[in-house]
């Protein structure tokens, strides 16, 4: 029986053509495939990519920016918490953090030394993991119900694939979306679940914010029957790299984490989506799958 795989994007697709992306996403998951030693790659009409970047656009223009003192606020100890996370991992890590930005001898009384960790993350152009986190904290407030939408997107090709086996690969905030869905969805099976760089294993600012199932947990959605962890141990959004130890099954552990290296290089980044999935381990994983 044929499997059908569902490509879930990340954060910051907002500006992209969703075909030109949906292209590259699909050309990269069949390279892994090709890499990992698959000789029959799967129909393309069995690997679908719902884009859910458009809402964040639209989200982004009305709703950007904190109206109340309590929304900035909010915002700003989900940032700090954060980036005292990312500055323990640099130091851990041993890694080189961005110099700091030249201020004003007067000004750079005034810095905040927490947040700054946001902007000085070694293998990410400035801003980045700042946006990204950004994103995220977007999702998990559900202001103008971005949550409800975005969950929405990504649920309507799951529910309506039928019969055969089932394959999700999210990436990052992909990641939060889906684990939300089918954590909420218990009826929904899945025969695997692979997640790229997720930032599921960050405890509190994000583990805790995660929606439970009916019985209140936040573990392994009952649904999933196989879940693999991809992690590069320098991609900062992947903070927590290892998920197995927060996400069990009855007790027990569940998740398979796997460490790889993703390519370096101008315009890439350890967090990067197509580098995870060229991965060679990746495409062994989803060809045993299918």
């Amino acid at each position: 029986m044929t499997a059908t795989t569902i490509l879930v994007h990340g954060r910051g697709e907002q500006s992209q053509d969703p075909v030109s992306l949906e292209i590259v996403w699909e050309e990269a998951f069949l390279k892994g495939l090709a890499a990992g030693g698959m000789v029959h790659p799967p129909p393309r009409e069995r690997i679908l990519f719902p884009f859910y970047g458009d809402l964040y656009e639209s989200y982004a223009a009305a709703l950007r920016q904190p109206v109340t003192v309590e929304e900035k606020r909010e915002r700003l100890d989900f940032e700090r918490e954060v980036a005292s996370l990312i500055h323990r991992k640099i130091e851990r890590r041993k890694k080189r953090p961005l110099p700091r930005r030249r201020k004003a001898p007067a000004a750079a009384r005034f810095y905040d030394p927490v947040l700054e960790w946001l902007d000085r993350v070694p293998g990410f152009s400035r801003g980045f993991i700042r946006l990204a986190f950004r994103d995220i904290h977007d999702y998990l407030s559900n202001r103008g119900g971005l949550r409800d939408r975005t969950m929405a997107r990504i649920f309507e090709p799951i529910r309506n694939i039928g019969e055969g086996k089932v394959i999700i690969v999210a990436h990052s905030l992909g990641s939060i979306v889906t684990y939300d869905i089918l954590n909420t969805h218990a009826e929904v099976r899945i025969d695997l679940y692979v997640t790229l760089g997720s930032p599921l294993g960050i405890d509190h600012a994000i583990r805790d914010r995660l929606l439970a199932d009916r019985a209140g947990r936040r573990d392994a959605p009952a649904g999933v029957r196989a879940w693999i962890n991809f992690a590069d141990p320098d991609d900062f959004v992947a903070l927590d790299e290892r998920l197995a130890d927060d996400f069990r099954k009855d007790g027990a552990p569940f998740v398979r984490d796997v460490r790889v290296r993703n390519p370096r290089g101008k315009n890439r980044s350890p967090h990067d989506s197509v580098g995870y999935l060229t991965q060679r381990l990746l495409g062994i994983e989803i060809g045993k799958a299918l």
